[in-house]
């Protein structure tokens, strides 16, 4: 299964659609994790062969051993830390100040065209 997270850009809603922009709501893995298991509940998937993630995927990785471990026959995570650094604090700094300097950012409304 690969279905989009809960609040990506590519998805039926997320903070990038009309109306919610930078009324979107914060998510955090735990979150986007909890939704996959429900959606995993209706589609009736009750074992997985493996969990694998890079960066933030494999973050979510992490996260679904630690919180829902019995699915989970093995686990891939690429690229990413139990816990934050002050390095990966400054990396992402300069990554959202590219993001908010942006002239379409509009506050977080991207949607609005200027």
């Amino acid at each position: 299964m690969a279905a989009d997270i809960l609040g990506g850009c590519q998805g039926s809603t997320g903070p990038d659609c009309a109306p919610w922009g930078s009324r979107f709501p914060r998510l955090s893995f735990r979150d986007t994790v909890a939704a996959d298991v429900l959606l995993a509940d209706v589609l009736g998937i009750h074992h997985w062969a493996a969990v694998i993630g890079c960066s933030m995927g494999g973050c979510r990785a992490l996260e679904w051993a630690i919180t829902h471990p019995d699915p989970v026959v093995s686990l891939l995570a690429i690229g990413c830390g139990a816990y934050t650094t002050a390095e990966m604090i400054a990396q992402g700094y300069n990554q959202i100040k590219a993001i908010t300097d942006d002239p379409g950012w509009h506050g977080g409304d991207c949607y609005q065209r200027s």
